[in-house]
């Protein structure tokens, strides 16, 4: 989860670069209980509109807490989608979704909840097409298509998106890479996602493979605890890069929508 000190910190970086404006479409991808978003809504003064986008349940129904308890109820979305990824296709440098509409909502006190139980005031989404081949993470964002990373979003839908990737693992290498591949394809302006310092050269590689800018906006240290039975410490300091990624040419005819249909029910 990012600390909500941290994500108040990106929603001004993101502010002073123009990128985070009243009016604009904001997508909070791989949302957790919602702090990214949430700072930029509040950022704004709720003169935005917000996609929170995870496929975890627990963790939705805490950020649809944190955004009634901050009185956001009317600024956001919720949609439960995973972002799709496979190790095993090929990288070529070396080293079920379901959606809610509005949250309704009590407002009062303005706090944030880091506990919190799942809502039942989601709908799920009907998926009418699948991907019938694995797809690189560093694939070009608009080269793929809500069928090939599995989030039912049309591409460029937002002007900025951020994102906490999971940092991968011997299991999952290259995750950052294909929520960071997602969150170019939905935004039109730019992306601001946290990646590990280590990797930066092989990121701005990546990123410049698609004809994008790419920056480090600030340094830091995450603690990342032991989630795993392989882990021997109970937690660890790691190196974070946060990035700004965007595309050189923000007209909205060079931002094709590849995305077909997507019908969804109540339930």
């Amino acid at each position: 989860d990012c600390p909500p000190a941290l994500a108040a910190r990106v929603a001004w970086s993101a502010t002073e670069r123009g990128d985070l404006t009243p009016g604009c479409r904001v997508v909070d991808l791989g949302a957790g209980p919602g702090m990214l978003g949430i700072s930029a809504a509040v950022a704004m003064e709720g003169e935005v509109w917000v996609t929170a986008i995870d496929i975890d349940e627990d963790a939705m129904g805490r950020a649809i807490e944190n955004v009634e308890e901050m009185g956001l109820d009317d600024t956001f979305e919720f949609v439960r989608a995973r972002v799709r990824h496979s190790c095993t296709a090929s990288i070529p440098f070396v080293g079920g979704s379901d959606r809610g509409g509005k949250c309704g909502g009590r407002g009062g006190k303005r706090g944030i909840k880091k506990g919190g139980r799942s809502s039942g005031r989601l709908t799920r989404s009907l998926p009418n097409h699948q991907s019938s081949s694995e797809v690189s993470p560093t694939a070009h964002p608009l080269r793929t298509t809500p069928a090939d990373d599995g989030v039912p979003l049309a591409t460029g839908c937002s002007d900025v998106v951020f994102v906490n990737p999971p940092f991968g693992t011997k299991n999952n290498a290259g995750i950052d890479v294909s929520f960071l591949r997602t969150a170019a394809r939905l935004s039109c302006g730019s992306v601001y996602s946290f990646h590990k310092s280590s990797t930066r050269d092989y990121i701005m590689k990546v990123v410049r493979a698609w004809d994008m800018g790419c920056e480090v906006v600030a340094e830091m240290k995450f603690e990342i605890p032991a989630t795993y039975d392989f882990h021997t410490r109970r937690c660890v300091d790691v190196e974070v890069d946060l990035i700004r990624i965007w595309h050189m040419k923000k007209e909205l005819e060079e931002i094709v929508d590849r995305s077909k249909d997507v019908e969804y029910e109540t339930i």
